[in-house]
């Protein structure tokens, strides 16, 4: 999909769960109605990978179990997280985060996870990605080398889903001008200030005080304009 998007869902709708294409942070604003949501982080999947609940029996990817990821990460067997008999007995030990967004909430999924959302309500929703609170909050340390695999990947070796996966039905995660996203990810010079109408944010716990002015924006901005050091992709 392209970022951002305006969607809806009707009453009753089932989004089983998947992983977002591409691999990246997102967040989701509902602007009405209601949604349950489960979510199972990258972490708990690469925890149950090849043990436990066995989650590879639904997917593919390549395991690094010294940093708790699973690097190109696809569930080519889809299944109702609110299912409560399939999850009592297919994903036993793995923990599932439960939540309810209503009108005006603000939901974030980290970098490849696992999501389902039930409507119980009509809902309207926005969806972006890539969340940066700069020094509010500490960076999700899964985003970037999820980000650097998905756009090192060589989609054109005759043996990709071997490399990349494991299975024949493994996706190549690699998107137009990544190479530029990975640079800004990677030059601290791109940040700019959280701002709202009486300055830049400094405390991850105030609350929002109105939007930034428009003078302020402009102040910062020239700060990430800088040509960006360029990041190459390493088998070039």
């Amino acid at each position: 999909p392209t970022y951002p998007a305006l969607s809806f869902s009707e009453q009753g709708f089932l989004t089983a769960a998947h992983v977002d294409y591409p691999n990246n942070e997102i967040w989701i604003a509902n602007c009405f109605g209601s949604k349950r949501v489960r979510i199972i982080t990258v972490s708990a999947i690469a925890d149950h990978w090849d043990s436990g609940a066995r989650l590879q029996r639904f997917a593919s990817g390549k395991l690094v179990r010294s940093q708790r990821l699973v690097l190109n990460l696809h569930f080519h067997i889809s299944f109702d997280l609110f299912d409560d008999e399939f999850v009592a007995s297919e994903l036993q030990g793995v923990p599932i985060y439960e939540g309810t967004m209503a009108g005006e909430d603000i939901l974030y999924l980290p970098t490849s996870a696992l999501h389902s959302f039930y409507a119980t309500q009509r809902t309207l929703y926005v969806i972006s990605a890539y969340v940066d609170l700069n020094n509010l909050l500490a960076a999700n340390p899964s985003q970037l080398p999820i980000k650097i695999d998905s756009c090192s990947q060589r989609c054109h070796l005759s043996n990709f889903s071997e490399v990349y996966g494991g299975h024949s039905t493994c996706v190549c995660r690699r998107v137009p001008h990544c190479e530029s996203l990975v640079a800004r990810l990677l030059d601290q010079r791109q940040r700019l200030p959280m701002l709202d109408a009486q300055g830049e944010v400094r405390s991850a716990s105030d609350r929002p005080r109105g939007a930034g002015r428009l003078t302020d924006i402009a102040f910062a901005a020239p700060t990430a304009v800088r040509e960006v050091q360029p990041w190459r992709l390493p088998w070039t």
